[in-house]
């Protein structure tokens, strides 16, 4: 697959810690960071990145991000 192939695939969607997924991507710094790992917790969700970096979204955070397109019900994206 090509990145422009990829590319296509991705869909910004709003990041919130009650909708943030694992695979997630979110620009940060001028850098694509790829969320590694979700930790929900009573007061938000922990973010953890590939390089060892970490994030919290709280209540009121809300991003923009990157997710790959679901396939829905009947082969279509």
């Amino acid at each position: 697959m090509t990145g422009g192939e990829q590319a296509e695939r991705l869909e910004s969607v709003p990041i919130t810690r009650e909708t943030v997924r694992r695979g997630d991507v979110l620009m940060v710094g001028g850098r694509q960071m790829e969320i590694r790992n979700v930790v929900r917790t009573i007061t938000g969700a922990r973010l953890d990145f590939p390089d060892g970096e970490r994030m919290w979204l709280t209540a009121r955070t809300e991003l923009t991000g990157l997710r790959g397109a679901v396939p829905r019900p009947g082969g279509g994206l």
